[in-house]
């Protein structure tokens, strides 16, 4: 492969000598044979002879050939053609097309000093169908040569087919890139480039950048804004460039071999980053933050005894004691620096704090709430439940309970000049409520009583006149009657609590209930139109009596009420009943306390048609 390209005329008897000279150096790549001829002169000459590009993206029209597997004709045969590729921008190779025919004039060699082997003529003639040709060519669209020779076009291929479908491809995707005269950015740039000079813009906005790229088929230059060129230093293999911050500049990149078109890529980085400027706490070390995109990065402190630097797979400060020391960090082999200042204060040393902690009550009933009593804190006071579904705590402390079960109330005085902060804990237990409704009614035995549920309640104890009287084991179990309240004329009280694992709830209010025996109905009878007559058993601990009826043996609705305000009153005529109609009466004895209506269960009813 050929390293650059041979820009030498070759004309006349010197072109054997020169091909002698290929063919003994074996196999050859080339791209293509610029064939000229000088002005006045017929004899074609050759402009010289171009390597196969290595960069696929820069195409590539040549072949390998092979001269040592070939034998020189004598001068008087024909020569097998060649095609001769495009000088400028390569274009894809055509699969399957032959090159037109191209009438070249004999090379007449008889006024020549030839060397000791034969000429070959250049004949254009056609070759045989099965002849095949050493080398094919394709005719170079360049400007017309001294010597008017006849040039056709190569018919191009379809767009859709083979390598030229690549190469539209390949230019969609490159008009994507940066293009000569837009502005380069930090970071990576996709760009393009021509045979000509390309110049971008940039503007940096650190100091100090470092310019990577891939390829190495073009040379970089970078001017400031008067025109100088900047000297680069190099790290590695490629060169950094110190820059200031918000100045334009002017890269350029020219391209080393001649070529149409270069698809590459520059990047930008800034070339020495370190962190702010930091405080630490002596016997505290600090993880740094430093970063060399080029070089060996160097960092040192301007009191090691006040701060030491460490760099290990990680960069980490030590301080030592109170002070400040600036890092500097720095790239081997050049004078590009940065620095860092830090600095070190001592651990404050603070007296331990402490105070006391009491809650009113650490046990509350749902619905209810408690404080919390502090004393002997030196910082500002925060309070934090663990479970503020169960319990809630507010900015001064005070509890609101909300369901059964137990939460933790922590207290933290903070920190002060010269107080550590401190913390206490206190756990709180949230005990069911008390039952929102309870009710007492007298029945033919004993008294029922009735209640609503509690949440978070297991079971519920009964109190008669302060003393338990029962304990009910379910939660879900809301009334229950004491047959034992059986005494006629007897007044009874009652409290309920609802029971949990944590504890039990607060006493119900009093609920005080006469025990009354229901009178019996003895007698119904039509005594009159519309009229009838009830009949009852007398109970001389009661004030009175209350006598309903209705059609409705339910008694649910439309029901009809006397009241009898005397114990000793044990009769009453009903007026205004439907005729042909059955009614249904029953009588319960009622006693006044206080205002109080206190009554016994209902009696069973008696019914009674009106006939009359």
């Amino acid at each position: 492969m050929m390293k650059e390209g041979i820009s030498k005329k070759i004309k006349g008897i010197w072109l054997p000598v020169l091909l002698s000279a290929i063919i003994l150096s074996g196999n050859l790549s080339l791209t293509g044979i610029r064939v000229s001829a000088a002005e006045g002169d017929s004899s074609p000459s050759f402009d010289g002879f171009y390597e196969v590009l290595d960069d696929p993206a820069a195409g590539s029209s040549g072949q390998d050939l092979d001269f040592t597997e070939k034998t020189i004709p004598d001068q008087k045969e024909d020569a097998p053609e060649q095609d001769m590729p495009e000088l400028g921008a390569p274009e894809p190779d055509v699969p399957e097309q032959a090159a037109p025919e191209l009438d070249t004039p004999q090379l007449d060699m008889a006024d020549q000093a030839a060397p000791e082997q034969d000429m070959p003529e250049l004949d254009t003639a056609e070759q045989d169908d099965s002849e095949q040709a050493a080398v094919e060519t394709a005719v170079p669209e360049m400007a017309a040569p001294e010597q008017d020779i006849p040039l056709q076009e190569i018919p191009e291929p379809a767009a859709e087919e083979g390598p030229m479908a690549v190469e539209q491809t390949t230019a969609e995707a490159g008009a994507a890139a940066v293009e000569t005269g837009d502005a380069l950015h930090e970071g990576h740039n996709d760009l393009i480039l021509t045979n000509s000079t390309t110049v971008f813009p940039f503007t940096p906005q650190e100091t100090d950048w470092y310019l990577f790229w891939t390829g190495d088929e073009y040379s970089l230059t970078i001017k400031d804004k008067d025109g100088a060129v900047l000297s680069p230093l190099i790290l590695g293999e490629h060169p950094c460039y110190s820059l200031s911050e918000g100045v334009e500049y002017t890269v350029s990149l020219q391209t080393v071999m001649e070529m149409d078109t270069v698809y590459t890529s520059l990047g930008i980085v800034e070339l020495l980053t370190i962190g702010p400027d930091i405080q630490a706490v002596a016997g505290y070390r600090e993880v740094f933050n430093a970063y060399a995109a080029a070089g060996i990065l160097y960092l040192t402190s301007s009191a090691p005894d006040v701060v030491e630097v460490v760099q290990n797979t990680s960069i980490e400060l030590h301080p030592l004691k109170a002070g400040t020391a600036v890092i500097s960090a720095c790239i081997e082999g050049t004078n590009i620096r940065k620095d860092c200042r830090v600095t070190v204060v001592e651990p404050v040393v603070r007296k331990p704090q402490t105070f006391t902690l009491k809650a009113a009550s650490s046990a509350i009933a749902a619905g209810y709430t408690t404080s919390l009593t502090v004393t002997g804190a030196k910082g500002k006071l925060s309070y934090q439940s663990s479970e503020p579904s169960i319990a809630t705590v507010s900015k001064t402390g005070k509890i609101n309970a909300r369901k059964v079960g137990r939460t933790v109330i922590t207290v933290t005085a903070a920190q002060t000049a010269d107080y550590n902060a401190v913390s206490k804990r206190l756990t709180i237990k949230v005990l069911p409520a008390a039952t929102a409704s309870f009710k007492a009614a007298g029945q033919a035995k004993g008294i029922r009583l009735s209640w609503a549920k509690v949440e978070g309640a297991t079971g519920y104890v009964i109190y008669r006149n302060n003393k338990k009287a029962k304990i009910i084991q379910s939660g879900s179990t809301l009334t229950w009657t004491d047959t034992a309240a059986n005494t006629n004329g007897t007044k009874y009280t009652y409290r309920i609590v609802a029971r949990a694992l944590l504890g039990e709830s607060p006493l119900s209010k009093t609920l005080a209930i006469w025990r009354l025996t229901p009178p019996a109905v003895t007698a119904v009878r039509n005594t009159a139109s519309m009229k009838a007559t009830v009949t009852y058993t007398g109970n001389t601990r009661a004030t009175g009596y209350q006598i309903q009826y209705n059609t409705l043996k339910t008694f649910k609705t439309g029901n009809r009420v006397v009241n009898i305000n005397s114990a000793f009153t044990t009769s009453r005529t009903l007026s205004k009943l439907t005729k042909g109609k059955t009614w249904y009466v029953r009588v319960r004895a009622c006693k006044t306390v206080n205002g109080v209506r206190y009554c016994s269960s209902w009696s069973p009813a008696k019914a009674v048609k009106i006939l009359k």
